[in-house]
């Protein structure tokens, strides 16, 4: 049973600025966020400042812990009840470190004295803990408003009181801090603390809120469960006074029924032909655009081992529309494995998508299969838009015949890989006959090598071929793509029999087609391979680094090492090195990227491929 840690029993009574509050009911339960959200003027002013102790007080009682406090309510503050609004209670001449432990210094060990390294010290770990990047020897009247009020909710968390009470908390708070703000209340809330959030902004509190409550002129006119108000927000918004610029476009449920069904037959009849994913997919987006009366329909495709974004198929009614979230948004919204809705009243809506036109509204459903999340539907609107919960089981329907084409997919990659490992290998044949031909062809120009250096290069170059192609035996859901840090990590094994070296690996997860992966294995093969060989003789112990990132529609992959470094009379381009070439040629004209080759304190070898050219999907 949920503890009721803190209780409101028929509260009534009126603020400085004439609001009343009129027998007002209202419990928190220990480690919850129970939102009180309505427009502005309805009361929540002095429903936070009667709960506060000031305002003019008429009848009701306040309970924490089963214990009245309504008319001790300023002696419970700070250890029992913390408070925040935009007074943030700071004082302008300390340091932020002095304000975080006013009243609560800690002192030297055998002196009654203040210990201020301690203070510093501890101040420091705290905002490291919370991720907070303001300097906390600052006085704060040096700070901006939006940075004081960061401290004071740092503050909060420091002190850790049972009961928080918070008034507008993300006024004056930039995207950034709000997501700050957000996090830390999940780190409280994990601690035990209960918290009363009291917005204006409905979208807020979809958002962090167990529990909604509705103020409405000065009465709360209705309670429901955050996850109720996500599958049904006209149900919140009529609650909050019903906003009529958000009807729904879709209420003949009959018609809409029946236009659902038809999407899925036609979707099955693909299902029972010859048709690959991306076909399946893009018919799905454009009838869910029409179905659904919405402006934009996009379907993110999931790599469920890596919580990956590896592909996106999208449909737009017209050219001057755009919403491609963020690929970390897509994955912060599946983890919550249940509908997602918001809209631009939301301070944070821009910084989650890649790119923003002319839509208000977005509505998202996961795509499971067998409770497993292998993709996102996205809806959105150019205008203020709030679902009902038929249309959320239309949404769930559609996404159920996303995973059946998955799925099938699956089953038919499966049964093809046999096929297509085949004609991989004749080609891989085919590239192992060349490369041994130019080995030869080296050879014959550079006679200093012994047939053991020759037999090992050829058996490396090899090896990196095959490790490829047990990459794509292993795949498990029959897709014919690779992940870049496995090719890397299945390279690297090769080398770690070698205890002089260390090999540090910074990676993400960056999906290829099949037929591109054994040339990054050469690349990738050839590159350690040489650090290997040149970086450390005379050493007793090195490190070689790799990195593979993707930055700015390009994937960016680093090798380093620190050796000895490149020689002062390095030239690629008059180079006897087969590996080289190897290299150089697959970059520049398979792949029309760059390589780069320099000294710092070892070697570095930076590798700029464009994505378009390797990955899956180009994302902005």
């Amino acid at each position: 049973m949920n503890q009721i840690i803190f209780e409101i029993k028929g509260l009534s009574g009126t603020n400085q600025d004439g609001y009343s509050l009129k027998k007002i009911d209202f419990d928190l339960v220990k480690g919850e966020v129970h939102a009180l959200v309505g427009e502005k003027g309805m009361g929540k002013k002095a429903f936070y400042e009667l709960l506060l102790g000031s305002g003019d007080y008429e009848q009701g009682q306040i309970y924490i812990k089963n214990k009245n406090i309504t008319l001790h309510l300023n002696e419970v503050k700070n250890n029992k009840i913390s408070y925040l609004s935009d007074d943030v209670g700071l004082i302008d001449n300390f340091t932020v470190a002095e304000n975080l432990f006013l009243l609560n210094y800690p002192s030297k060990k055998y002196s009654p004295s203040i210990d201020w390294k301690k203070i510093n010290r501890m101040a420091k770990q705290l905002f490291d803990e919370l991720n907070v990047k303001i300097d906390y020897n600052k006085k704060v009247y040096e700070l901006s408003n939006e940075e004081q009020k960061i401290v004071a909710i740092a503050k909060l968390y420091l002190i850790k009181p049972e009961v928080i009470i918070m008034h507008e908390p993300t006024d004056n708070l930039g995207a950034k801090s709000i997501i700050l703000l957000y996090k830390i209340i999940n780190k409280m809330k994990k601690r035990g603390a209960s918290i009363i959030y009291v917005t204006n902004e409905w979208e807020e509190a979809l958002k962090i809120a167990d529990r909604i409550s509705v103020l409405s002129r000065g009465i709360i006119v209705g309670t429901m469960e955050s996850s109720e108000a996500k599958a049904n927000p006209r149900k919140l918004l009529n609650l909050i006074s019903g906003w009529n610029r958000m009807e729904s476009k879709n209420e003949d449920v009959d018609h809409y029924s029946l236009e659902v069904l038809n999407v899925v037959f036609k979707a099955a009849e693909f299902l029972t032909s010859n048709y690959e994913l991306e076909d399946v997919l893009k018919f799905l987006v454009n009838h869910i655009t029409k179905v659904m009366n919405s402006d934009n329909c996009i379907i993110y495709l999931i790599d469920e081992e890596t919580d990956s974004v590896i592909d996106y198929v999208d449909y737009n009614k017209s050219k001057d529309i755009d919403a491609k979230l963020k690929r970390n948004v897509v994955i912060d919204i599946i983890k919550e494995n249940e509908s997602y809705y918001t809209t631009d009243n939301d301070r944070e809506f821009k910084a989650y998508f890649t790119n923003l036109k002319n839509i208000k509204t977005i509505i998202c459903v996961p795509v499971l299969i067998r409770s497993h999340i292998t993709g996102l539907i996205q809806i959105s609107y150019r205008d203020y838009y709030a679902h009902s919960e038929k249309e959320i089981m239309y949404l769930s329907t559609f996404a159920r015949q996303v995973a059946i084409a998955i799925e099938d997919t699956r089953l038919m990659g499966n049964s093809a890989l046999l096929q297509e490992s085949h004609h991989r290998i004749k080609n891989n044949l085919q590239t192992i006959i060349s490369l041994i031909k130019l080995q030869k062809k080296f050879t014959k120009k550079d006679s200093s090598k012994t047939i053991d250096d020759i037999i090992n290069d050829i058996i490396s170059r090899i090896k990196s071929i095959a490790a490829v192609h047990d990459l794509l035996s292993r795949e498990k859901q029959g897709r014919s793509i690779i992940n870049f840090k496995e090719i890397i990590k299945i390279i690297t094994k090769f080398y770690n029999n070698n205890e002089k070296v260390n090999i540090k690996l910074i990676l993400d997860d960056i999906f290829i087609p099949y037929n591109k992966a054994t040339a990054i294995a050469l690349i990738i093969n050839e590159l350690i391979n040489n650090c290997y060989k040149h970086a450390f003789k005379n050493q007793n112990k090195g490190i070689v680094r790799v990195s593979c990132k993707n930055q700015n529609n390009n994937i960016v992959l680093l090798v380093s090492d620190n050796g000895h470094g490149l020689p002062e009379s390095f030239d690629i381009d008059n180079l006897n090195s087969l590996g080289i070439s190897i290299v150089q040629s697959i970059i520049l004209n398979e792949f029309e990227g760059q390589i780069d080759f320099k000294n710092n304190k070892g070697t570095v070898v930076e590798i700029i491929l464009p994505e378009d050219k390797l990955a899956l999907t180009k994302w902005e």
